[in-house]
């Protein structure tokens, strides 16, 4: 709601690598290659494929006891890449990848607006139901209430008379969107 997008707080897997997200020259991709025919196809298409027979990196439980020294060889490998055109390339490979979206543009892309996945109203922005069934489609019955939209009726259940609740919105202690708009329409 504030327009900000979140801070990543990571995703490497604790039983697998590379499992994790790399940086490249326009962004994050995220890499799954939990299988060594996976791990192969990821360093043969990034040049090193040296590194699928590396002693430190034979199987999964070789690359997670040396992932430190997997990751200083896996990341420069990606350091200059376009992620959305490598992570193309790697799926098209048979790796598990993607490109990382930050949340703006997760909310644009076509696919999450083919879905009905935003719902927008006004300044409001939210997401939709992720469950989509051709019977019984999911859809929130209404959107949240605005900031202060119904202020004046909680106000009324809690004893306080009308002149007291315009007074409150008159002076900015509390704000009722309905209220205030009344009281602009007079």
């Amino acid at each position: 709601m504030t327009g900000e997008p979140p801070t990543r707080i990571g995703n490497a897997h604790p039983n697998i690598a590379p499992y994790e997200m790399f940086e490249t020259a326009n962004g994050f991709i995220f890499v799954a290659a939990g299988t060594n025919e996976q791990f192969e196809r990821l360093v043969t298409y990034l040049g090193k494929s040296k590194l699928a027979v590396d002693p430190r990196f034979l199987d999964n439980a070789t690359r997670k006891a040396n992932e430190e020294s997997l990751m200083a060889e896996l990341s420069p490998l990606f350091a200059k890449q376009d992620a959305g055109v490598l992570a193309e390339e790697l799926l098209a490979n048979g790796v598990p990848a993607g490109a990382v979206l930050e949340v703006p543009q997760a909310l644009h892309h076509p696919q999450v607006r083919a879905r009905g996945m935003v719902l927008e109203d006004g300044e409001y922005q939210g997401i939709g139901v992720p469950v989509k069934m051709s019977r019984t489609p999911g859809y929130p019955r209404m959107l949240p209430p605005k900031l202060g939209e119904h202020a004046s009726d909680i106000l009324l259940e809690a004893g306080y008379d009308e002149a007291e609740i315009e007074s409150l919105v008159r002076t900015s202690v509390v704000g009722d969107v309905a209220l205030s708009k009344r009281a602009s329409e007079q």
